[in-house]
């Protein structure tokens, strides 16, 4: 009889692996973010900057296509979640200025002309610089 010699494993690709791993993380955290209510908005952006006056809190949000000012009725109301560990580093307040980490915001849009914001603010979720955000 012929002994068959079996064949070597073949080498892990780590590039694939990696891609793979990503891809994973990704889905992960799509899985685990906040889904819109009824009446919600979600975007992904950037923090321009946060504002506080005697109206209230307000986001400054930019998006690739506009600017959104977003109120919060109060920083607790507000949903917080962060899926990259650079957001951990961020001390939220008034007179916060630009932060370079993705977000994904939740938002009821209504139109106030005294506060001229967009709406109201409902949750942050940070996330990495390569997510992309599916609508």
């Amino acid at each position: 009889s012929v002994i068959k010699s079996a064949q070597p494993p073949s080498p892990i690709n780590n590039a694939d692996f990696d891609v793979q791993r990503r891809a994973a993380m990704m889905q992960a955290i799509k899985n685990a973010m906040r889904q819109p209510s009824a009446g919600e908005q979600r975007e992904l952006g950037l923090i321009e900057k946060i504002e506080c006056t005697n109206k209230g809190m307000f986001f400054h949000l930019k998006t690739q296509t506009q600017v959104f000012k977003l109120a919060a009725a109060s920083p607790q109301s507000i949903q917080m979640r962060a899926y990259t560990p650079e957001a951990m580093q961020i001390q939220f307040g008034c007179n916060l200025k630009q932060v370079d980490i993705p977000i994904v915001f939740t938002f009821k849009p209504t139109s106030d002309p005294k506060t001229k914001s967009n709406g109201e603010i409902v949750a942050l979720e940070f996330v990495p610089k390569s997510f992309i955000l599916e609508k």
